[in-house]
C-alpha cells in the first residue's frame, strides 16, 4: 500500500480536471452558464449592429 501511493491517488482522481466534486460542478455550470450568456449576448448584439442580416 505504501509502496504505491500514487497508484492509489491516480485511482481516486484518473482526471484531475475533473474530480467530480460537488464544488466542481458547481463551478462547471457557472462556467458555461457564463459562457452561453456571453455568447447570446454577442448574437444579439451582432443582430441589432446589423439589421439588414436576415436569420
Amino acid at each position: 500500500m505504501y509502496s504505491k501511493p500514487m497508484g492509489i491517488t491516480s485511482e481516486a482522481k484518473p482526471n484531475p480536471f475533473l474530480p467530480g466534486g460537488f464544488t466542481s460542478k458547481i463551478l462547471l455550470n457557472a462556467i458555461q452558464s457564463l459562457f452561453s450568456y456571453k455568447l447570446l449576448e454577442l448574437v444579439r448584439i451582432t443582430v441589432i449592429n446589423l439589421p439588414g442580416l436576415k436569420l
